[in-house]
């Protein structure tokens, strides 16, 4: 390390306290982390020793275990092998598939992939014995972390479909996002990037459903990541800003961290510099506020080629040593429990040679003493001889040290003209890669003009057909009717029809405005009537068409969402009206249903306008939703077909959080539906937490302790107090899922006084 601080234009003693600094600051940190978990793991070891009950001891042997996985890897094994032989003992079935769980992820740990398959395959067995679904969920997962790691990427997606399926039949939602984030990540590995995109977004409308506000910033980051990595960097700022949004509201300092980061390098290609050293300061300051010693390393590092792009070389060159200072001081604190074991070792082994080497000298006593005595006359001689060499050579070792000074000078002289070589030749690499940067970027620019061109004049062609076609309709009567040529028996009724054309060609145009003003809504969502709203999309249709089939709208009068009541009433028309375009009239069996299904498990009510009508094929499922994408399509009952009605809903559908879905046969009839958030009749959530009394008895309290520990040391609002208490074990004791329930909702209810009380009773 030494040598990488020679040309640092610092002096040795700032470095000297610089590097003491650092290790003060990783000490501590490591020290903070070793009291919360030697308090861990000494609570569970009385757990162990004091409980009456067999399966409380058991499962706070696989606790132990899986404590010690990130500490000592051999202690989490005998810990696990531990709890096995217990659970054999008592004929625990999930405490030993639970030890053999262990295994496996200890195995996959320290590498040994083979071992790590056959104690998940042997805990799965154990599971589907004792009927756990959410264990056999859990080995599918570690399976597919092992083939992972292990590159086996084909077998990974398989065991990680296979949790994803079993985790949805058993409704553990939060089980689904961890596997898709899981999946996601298996794509960006093999630069499947638009597999990855598409998985991330299903996942963040999970998370989003779900309300898990930790979740949807990860994505958001993950998404932004994404872009990034396809080369759409506009995107990747909007996904990572909407990401450093929820990510300081939930105080999630490590997310902040990576998107500035992420944000701070995309700046850096896009050559805006001010904007990327501004990012880079943030995460900077975060990461020294929390001695997140990591991120300081990334954030010298960005500042180092930030520096050289602004052409400052003596900074970006400081900036390079400290990042590089850095990264050696990480590795201090594993180094330190090398030696410690290395100490320990040599320690237990000299004690062992000591006591053997005793043995034998009271066996061979007689023996050995002549041999020592000749040892140390052989050893006296040749130190003698060694001192009468040394003298003599001394003389000889001046001249030649003389010699070496000389050398010595002449290639530090050599050195400082290779380091003004350098610095030439760094400068015009710079200026090189600047150049070349310049014109990549021009290049660039100038094929995402041409793709845009294209894609107007495509667009431009279809509007002017579907312009033609459908507008030149209903304007030809109108020219017909209003003609002095044309016969004036029935004035009223020729108005009346004009009227009618006139109205068509105002909606169309409607439509086509709709659309092209879509990505400028601002939405205000307020609790409605979903059955008014239907009722008035009804009447509209009704007003507009000559022939039409039964509509029938099935949504109860108290049904209620949240929504902007004039886009969804829209939205509501618009599918109506292609409902009925597509569907005979009520006189030969023609029919459309406005429904709702039942509330869904995220929370939701989801809209449906069904028909039996032509039906549209499965491959033309995406390009329905495209503008102008079928000007031609034929007119049934007087309806209008620009092309553009299923464009507008699905930007108003997606404006709301949501996706519009399709499902049809062609010659049977098509059902388009998307998802809006319920409101309950009372207008709110019932208060869980202050409408039960928990009591928990001695054991439980224990298992709860090591965790209320933990959590005293945050906030509550902290975003990691809603993680711990999420991924908690409740061992499925009614009592502890009680408690995770109430403390969880107070948490989301600001309710500071049941988060207390609950906390004080363990």
């Amino acid at each position: 390390m030494l040598s990488k601080l020679t040309y640092l234009t610092l002096d040795s003693h700032s470095m000297y306290y610089l590097f003491i600094f650092v290790f003060l600051m990783i000490s501590a940190s490591l020290s903070a982390q070793n009291s919360v978990e030697e308090r861990t793991l000494d609570s569970l070891t009385k757990l162990y020793q004091n409980s009456k009950i067999d399966t409380i001891k058991c499962i706070a042997l696989n606790e132990l275990a899986w404590t010690y996985a990130f500490l000592s890897h051999k202690t989490s094994e005998d810990y696990a092998n531990k709890a096995i032989k217990f659970a054999q003992k008592i004929k625990y079935l999930a405490g030993e598939a639970n030890g053999y769980n262990m295994l496996g992820i200890v195995a996959r740990f320290t590498g040994r992939y083979d071992e790590s398959v056959r104690y998940h395959l042997k805990s799965m067995k154990l599971y589907e014995d004792c009927h756990n679904q959410g264990g056999i969920a859990n080995n599918y997962s570690n399976l597919g972390l092992v083939y992972q790691a292990n590159k086996n990427y084909d077998k990974a997606l398989d065991y990680y479909q296979k949790a994803l399926a079993l985790k949805q039949k058993i409704g553990d939602q939060k089980g689904v996002g961890y596997t898709l984030y899981d999946i996601a990540s298996l794509y960006v590995i093999q630069k499947k990037y638009k597999k990855a995109l598409e998985v991330n977004q299903n996942n963040l409308m999970l998370r989003q459903n779900i309300r898990d506000s930790i979740g949807i910033a990860s994505i958001y980051k993950n998404l932004g990541e994404l872009y990034y990595l396809l080369n759409d960097k506009k995107e990747a700022i909007n996904f990572l800003i909407e990401g450093e949004k929820i990510s300081i509201k939930t105080a999630n300092r490590h997310s902040v961290i990576q998107i500035y980061q992420l944000l701070s390098s995309i700046y850096l290609d896009n050559q805006e510099l001010d904007k990327a050293m501004q990012y880079t300061q943030k995460s900077y300051e975060i990461a020294t506020k929390y001695a997140m010693k990591d991120d300081i390393a990334k954030a010298f590092e960005l500042k180092s080629k930030i520096y050289a792009a602004q052409k400052k070389f003596d900074q970006a060159y400081q900036a390079q040593s400290i990042f590089m200072l850095y990264k050696d001081s990480l590795n201090l604190s594993e180094i330190d429990k090398k030696l410690s074991s290395a100490q320990a070792s040599y320690q237990l082994d000299k004690k062992q040679s000591e006591i053997d080497m005793l043995n034998k000298l009271k066996k061979t006593e007689e023996q050995n003493k002549n041999m020592i005595i000749f040892t140390f006359i052989g050893i006296l001689v040749i130190l003698i001889l060694f001192l009468i060499y040394f003298y003599y050579n001394s003389s000889t070792r001046k001249k030649i040290n003389s010699e070496l000074e000389g050398k010595n000078k002449e290639l530090n002289q050599k050195t400082e003209e290779l380091k003004n070589i350098n610095f030439q030749i760094i400068e015009s690499s710079a200026k090189l890669e600047e150049l070349l940067e310049e014109t990549h970027t021009q290049k660039e620019v100038l094929e995402l003009k041409n793709q845009a061109l294209e894609a107007l004049q495509n667009t431009k062609d279809l509007m002017i057909s579907a312009v033609n076609h459908d507008l030149r309709n209903p304007l030809n009567p109108i020219l017909n009717f209003s003609s002095p040529d044309y016969p004036q028996k029935d004035k009223d009724k020729l108005m009346a029809m004009i009227h009618e054309r006139a109205k068509t060609m105002l909606a169309l145009i409607n439509d086509i405005m709709d659309v092209y003003k879509a990505d400028k809504i601002t939405l205000n969502p307020q609790t409605a009537s979903l059955h008014k709203a239907g009722e008035e999309a009804i009447k509209v249709i009704s007003e507009a068409q000559l022939k039409m089939p039964d509509i029938i709208n099935e949504i109860p009068v108290d049904a209620k969402a949240k929504f902007e009541y004039k886009y969804i009433e829209r939205v509501l028309e618009n599918l109506l009206s292609n409902a009925v375009k597509y569907t005979k009239p009520k006189e030969q069996g023609g029919q459309v249903r406005l429904f709702i299904s039942p509330l869904t498990p995220e929370g939701g009510l989801r809209v449906c306008v069904q028909d039996n009508g032509m039906g549209i094929p499965q491959d033309k499922f995406e390009e329905i939703f495209l503008p102008f994408s079928n000007p031609n399509a034929k007119n049934i009952g007087g309806a209008k077909s620009v092309g553009i009605g299923l464009t507008f809903c699905k930007t108003i559908v997606e404006a709301h959080g949501s996706r519009i879905e399709v499902q049809s046969e062609v010659g049977k009839g098509s059902t388009f539906s998307f998802l809006l958030p319920a409101v309950t009749s009372f207008g709110e959530v019932s208060n869980f937490a202050k409408a039960v009394e928990i009591v928990l008895n001695e054991e439980e309290k224990a298992l709860l302790l090591p965790l209320v520990e933990e959590l005293k040391t945050y906030r509550m609002q902290n975003a990691r107090v809603r993680l711990l208490l999420q991924k908690m074990d409740t061992h499925n004791l009614p009592a502890l899922q009680n408690w995770q329930k109430v403390m969880l909702q107070a948490r989301e209810q600001h309710d500071v006084e049941s988060f207390e009380k609950y906390l004080a009773i363990v």
